[in-house]
């Protein structure tokens, strides 16, 4: 059985704790410096997963960036953020190009190793355009800081049904470009 924290001697140890905290409290910079700092992680793991395959990666580091936007709540130092992000990617690559080949212990340990060299070039251009789009996409943002800042004070269905409107509103407005 594995430590839960495998490598970190305290959650507390974590670098980026400290960002997803700002980031829960609703600092745009502070998420925008997370992104910028998971990033390689995202693209080592895709690159380890599926060597050779480039035309998936920055679909795939977007999508799990903006997923690390979503599980920011859920974050809570119990597990590294580099692991976590990892993790999320693994599951966007299995939703996307199916079974992998190799175990997620064997990929996550490669790509930690991979991401701790020097990335490829064009890769700063890379991370640099999917944070951006990452923080654009209204309709992930706006449910994450929903999410964050609602705490449903009212039981009532109302109240509810009010959140969940203006999430669907601010997501159909995005999908279409209208906001």
């Amino acid at each position: 059985m594995q430590p839960p924290n495998k490598g970190l001697r305290d959650p507390g140890d974590d670098p980026l704790l400290p960002f997803v905290l700002a980031a829960k409290a609703g600092d745009r910079g502070a998420e925008r410096e997370l992104l910028l700092r998971v990033a390689p992680v995202v693209l080592a793991v895709v690159r380890v997963a599926r060597p050779g395959n480039e035309s998936t990666l920055s679909a795939i580091t977007l999508e799990t960036l903006i997923a690390t936007l979503r599980a920011l709540p859920t974050l809570r130092g119990e597990e590294a953020v580099r692991d976590v992000v990892a993790k999320i990617a693994l599951e966007k690559l299995r939703g996307s190009v199916g079974a992998l080949g190799a175990s997620d212990e064997r990929i996550l340990a490669a790509a930690h190793a991979h991401a701790r060299r020097s990335g490829r070039v064009g890769d700063a251009a890379r991370i640099e355009a999917c944070v951006e789009r990452a923080l654009e996409d209204d309709a992930a943002v706006l449910v994450s800081h929903v999410m964050m800042r609602t705490r449903i004070r009212s039981k009532s269905r109302a109240h509810i049904w009010l959140t969940l409107g203006a999430l669907a509103l601010g997501a159909a407005l995005a999908f279409f470009g209208l906001r």
